[in-house]
Parts: C-alpha cells; structure tokens; sequence
C-alpha cells in the first residue's frame, strides 16, 4: 500500500524541465496579456477619447494606472519590435520606455541576457540624472475647474489647461 502511493506521488512529480516550460508559459501569457491591454487601452483612446480608459478600465477590473502604463508601453513599442526581442518580458520594455534609443537597449539585454534588474542598473549608470519623485516631496496645490469639474494644477493658468473654455471673439480670447 505504501509502495502504491509513493509510486503514484513520483508520477505526479514533473521534471525540472517541465516546471521551466510551465513557468516560460506563464510568464509568456502574462506579457501577453499586459501588452494586449495596452493596444486595446490604446484604440479605446482613439476610438473613445481619453476619458474613456477610466470608464474602461473599471469595468475590465484593472486600475487605471496600470492600464495606462501599458498603453504607454505598448504605443512605445511596435509589434515588431516586441516580437524581435520575445525573449525580454514586459518589464524590460517597461523599464525603457524614457530612454530615447531603446533598442540598443533591447539589443544588449537581449543579447547577454539580463534580467530586468540589470537593465535597470545598466540604464541608471548611463542615464544618472534620471531620478525617481522622493515619497516625502510635497504633492502639488490642486482645484477643481468650476467649468468641467476636472483637477487642475493650481497656479497655472486657466488657458494652458481648460483650453475648451475659451473662445476667439474680436481678436480676444474669452473665458466661456
């Protein structure tokens, strides 16, 4: 009886191997997945205009922050592109998408296999004075437009933001 379960757990055991296929897989689905989200986030812009990727993302159930990383990510880099450097995941894309030759980027993370912590550090040594916001930097003054109820920036003028609420009339420019 023992000798039966014992044979029957090494069955259920699958090879190294196999675990790295799954895993690959599923890594692939993942980057997949995010770069698919990021082209239907992009045709929904389009299609929708910009105010549509809240709208779509809460009912897809993803934030919209995410989502519209991925779009970034996605408008940044073609199919080509994506499918020429497949062996990178998502993240090493994502990690360069302010940097402004990016595949030479791909090309040398590809070509020695970086992971993308690698790519980070490499990217941060050519580029130093990219720095990331310090979590203690004050956050910006911020009011509500009494025209289209959107946050604005406070201290900006009202035209550089809220441009559809002025029009051309006599030469002059007036707040609608």
């Amino acid at each position: 009886m023992v000798q039966i379960v014992q044979e029957q757990r090494q069955k259920e055991i699958k090879s190294w191997e196999e675990y790295l296929v799954l895993g690959m897989e599923a890594r692939e689905d993942k980057d997949n997945s995010s770069w698919k989200l990021g082209d239907l986030a992009q045709e929904i812009s389009k299609d929708y205009g910009e105010d549509s990727i809240g709208k779509y993302a809460y009912a897809i159930s993803v934030e919209k922050k995410t989502l519209m990383n991925y779009r970034t990510i996605s408008g940044r880099f073609d199919k080509r592109t994506r499918e020429k450097y497949r062996k990178l995941s998502f993240s090493h894309f994502a990690s360069l998408t302010a940097v402004v030759k990016p595949e030479a980027w791909l090309e040398k993370a590809d070509n020695e296999e970086w992971s993308v912590e690698t790519l980070r550090k490499e990217v941060k040594k050519e580029y130093p004075n990219i720095t990331n916001p310090k979590l203690d930097d004050e956050p910006p003054e911020v009011y509500r437009c009494p025209e289209c109820g959107l946050w604005r920036l406070k201290g900006m003028s009202a035209f550089d933001i809220c441009k559809g609420h002025y029009k051309l009339q006599k030469g002059k420019m007036i707040y609608i």
